[in-house]
């Protein structure tokens, strides 16, 4: 009786181990590398998938497109984020290859990118300078200054002082989103 399970029970361990051999090569892993970002991808069946940062996904083969990106950084102050609904840059979708790890680079550091454009207010006709903010992250994907938060809370927006050479306040103002 012990020489028919032994071969019974190796025969049934070789089968179980490529069963599940084939099923992890049937998809893949993604992985997010940068500290801090959450990158939330639309799965085939439609519902969104949140991937953290230093964690791998296990995910079928195919196209993830993106749906958010979310940075998160702490300082004594609480824990600050600001979020990206696109456009994604070079993260707009996620391919994953059957036994492959895709691991996505994008968010901190963020660049701030301003442009300056003189114009006059429409009401008034008097001069008007717009300064405008594009904050990008590694991957050329924006991220919008409207969603900055701390903790749950969106900071107001940021309040803007003009100086000339020698320190005069030449104009004062707050900046408005959109």
């Amino acid at each position: 009786m012990k020489r028919i399970v032994w071969p019974i029970a190796l025969v049934l361990a070789i089968g179980l181990t490529s069963q599940v051999n084939s099923a992890a090569k049937s998809g893949g892993v993604i992985k997010v590398k940068t500290v801090g970002l959450v990158l939330e991808v639309k799965a085939p069946d439609g519902r969104p998938v949140s991937i953290p940062a230093n964690r791998e996904v296990a995910a079928p083969s195919g196209t993830y497109p993106t749906v958010t990106l979310t940075q998160y950084a702490k300082d004594k102050s609480g824990v600050w984020s600001i979020e990206s609904k696109g456009p994604f840059g070079s993260v707009k979708t996620i391919s994953v290859d059957d036994g492959q790890t895709t691991t996505v680079d994008a968010g901190a550091p963020l660049t701030v990118k301003t442009s300056v454009v003189p114009s006059k207010d429409p009401k008034t006709g008097a001069p008007v300078v717009s300064i405008g903010l594009q904050i990008m992250g590694t991957a050329n994907e924006v991220y919008s200054a409207a969603t900055i938060k701390r903790g749950t809370i969106v900071v107001p927006a940021p309040k803007v002082q003009i100086l000339d050479e020698s320190g005069r306040t030449l104009a004062n103002g707050t900046f408005e989103y959109g």
